[in-house]
């Protein structure tokens, strides 16, 4: 796991929430692309229904 970014200092809201969206935006696809790692794992942490 890393970081999406170090931290930063804004001038305003305005380019904060801008940031924020982007971040968002990274850790989607940082997280959409996971992979269970074997059966018992996608059952802990994918929620296998059931």
């Amino acid at each position: 796991m890393s970081r999406l970014r170090g931290e930063e200092k804004f001038d305003g809201l305005d380019e904060l929430v801008a940031q924020m969206k982007i971040d968002e935006a990274e850790a989607r696809a940082v997280l959409g692309s996971l992979q269970p790692l074997s059966p018992l794992d996608y059952m802990l942490t994918f929620g296998a229904a059931g």
